[in-house]
């Protein structure tokens, strides 16, 4: 066993240590948590989508959405072909976590209705529903189910 003297100058050493080193741990660990609340993870969503898409009052159609992406910022183009509707435009919009919201406007066709997209991503699906919004002709709701190609 060792002498008291020599177990008080251990217990000073580390105590020392502790206290020198201590905030410098609890510092590292919160740049680490503030590192990744200022930098979360970005789902990759760039690409092809494509699949089905029901209105419920006008039946179904085919959604395709070609998406790019800088960081969060989503741009691209869609097509519609729909029972009563055809359209293409452009597409707008964000993403976090796994949630994307979207705003496609119909720049081809009449009326030149706008498509507000709230959607879920899973891996290479995205699933969600959609409000139309514009003039009188520019109302109804409806869900889509797209696979990435």
């Amino acid at each position: 066993m060792g002498s008291p003297l020599r177990f008080t100058w251990l217990l000073a050493v580390s105590m020392i240590v502790a206290l020198v080193l201590g905030p410098r741990a609890v510092r590292g660990q919160d740049a680490v948590s503030a590192d990744a609340r200022a930098n979360p993870i970005i789902i990759q969503v760039a690409g092809t989508w494509t699949g089905t898409l029901d209105s419920g009052f006008d039946g179904t159609g085919t959604l395709t959405l070609r998406l790019s992406q800088n960081k969060a910022k989503i741009g691209g183009s869609f097509a519609l072909l729909a029972t009563n509707a055809n359209a293409s435009g452009t597409v707008k919009g964000k993403i976090s976590g796994d949630e994307l919201t979207l705003t496609l406007k119909n720049t081809t066709s009449e009326p030149q209705c706008t498509m507000k997209i709230i959607a879920t991503i899973d891996d290479d699906t995205l699933m969600g529903a959609y409000v139309l919004e514009g003039g009188k002709q520019c109302k109804g709701t409806g869900t889509f189910d797209l696979s990435l190609l």
